[in-house]
């Protein structure tokens, strides 16, 4: 078994936008769960949720691929470069280098988008960034 170092953290979630004023609020016992803000709830029966508020991924991704990634992915990436900056890494072997991460699930919002277009507009419609088996 090989050993392995964790050199940086990086974490965006409900009750901060990063490591420090996530592990504050959560020792304060802040709760992140509130109203749903990001969608109408009007039709829906559970009307909170912890969402991340706040955020814009043009600060860690280039505006153009934005659009190509569904939002987890951007989640992750702001997550991955600030556990970068933690770690204090300039450059590094990418044979010697790994990254754990974590999603309760994610791109649901991209499947159900393409769903809807394969059936109101054909599956040539789909953008070949999502590969969906119908």
């Amino acid at each position: 078994m090989r050993r392995v170092v964790v050199t940086g953290l990086g974490m965006i979630n409900s009750v901060g936008p990063d490591k420090e004023s996530s592990f504050k609020a959560i020792v304060d016992g802040q709760c992140g769960i509130k109203s749903i803000s990001s969608f109408d709830t009007t039709n829906h029966t559970v009307k909170i949720a912890g969402e991340i508020t706040d955020f814009d991924p043009k600060t860690v991704m280039n505006p153009k691929d934005v659009k190509k990634a569904d939002r987890f992915i951007q989640l992750g990436i702001k997550a991955a470069h600030e556990a970068m900056e933690d770690a204090k890494f300039d450059s590094f072997d990418g044979d010697r280098f790994g990254v754990s991460s974590a999603s309760g699930i994610g791109g649901l919002i991209a499947i159900q988008k393409t769903s809807i277009i394969c059936n109101e507009r054909g599956p040539r419609r789909i953008s070949p960034f999502l590969s969906l088996r119908l």
